[in-house]
């Protein structure tokens, strides 16, 4: 956590420094910081609304609001608010455009949320469409 702390104020593109305040986020919900958590998903969202002249790297352009709100909720059900988490990851998944390999991985965050909770009958249901799409994010279980 430290680096990430360290790294942020040091980092001029917005679209990195929301990305490393996503993973902030991450890793925050992780360890049950709900407080923490919060500010470094508005930090992110604050930062992607900062216009740049530069491009995106390539290695993170896909960063963007709509993955930032389906990780939102997916910090909020490491953090036990699962009717949130499953409204914003809901939302993101509605927002992203098929049939982009981001779609399918985003399809398997509220999955697994639902197997937390014992519900494996949704849980399938929610991970229906992803075996149409062939990418390596869900066959391998990242981005």
């Amino acid at each position: 956590m430290a680096i990430l702390e360290h790294s942020i104020p040091h980092t001029q593109h917005p679209t990195i420094r929301a990305l490393l305040h996503h993973r902030q986020a991450l890793a925050l919900a992780a360890l049950g910081e709900c407080g923490p958590c919060r500010r470094a998903l508005t930090a992110a969202k604050k930062v992607l609304q900062v216009p740049s002249c530069d491009p995106a790297p390539a290695w993170c352009s896909w960063m963007g609001i709509t993955n930032l709100v389906t990780d939102s909720g997916r910090c909020l059900a490491d953090l036990g608010q699962r009717r949130r988490a499953h409204q914003l990851m809901d939302k993101g998944i509605a927002c992203s455009r098929p049939p982009a390999p981001r779609r399918a991985l985003f399809l398997t965050y509220p999955a697994e949320t639902y197997l937390h909770d014992g519900e494996n009958e949704t849980a399938t249901r929610s991970l229906g469409p992803t075996d149409r799409i062939n990418a390596a994010p869900v066959r391998h279980g990242g981005p």
